[in-house]
């Protein structure tokens, strides 16, 4: 027999999970702003993957 609270539950759940993803995306930003996809991010990322791939090769 199914469950007359499910869709109640569900919804619950899902708007619980939407607040839980604001607060942590507003906290990630406060955190490391360049997480937003700043251009300094991804010249880091690739001078650091270039220096890895130069030790690897070493």
């Amino acid at each position: 027999m199914p469950d007359v609270n499910e869709p109640k539950l569900l919804e619950q759940t899902l708007e619980e999970e939407k607040e839980t993803d604001a607060k942590l995306t507003s906290l990630s930003k406060k955190v490391n702003p360049t997480a937003a996809g700043g251009e300094d991010q991804g010249k880091r990322v690739e001078g650091s993957t270039k220096k890895t791939a130069s030790h690897h090769a070493a």
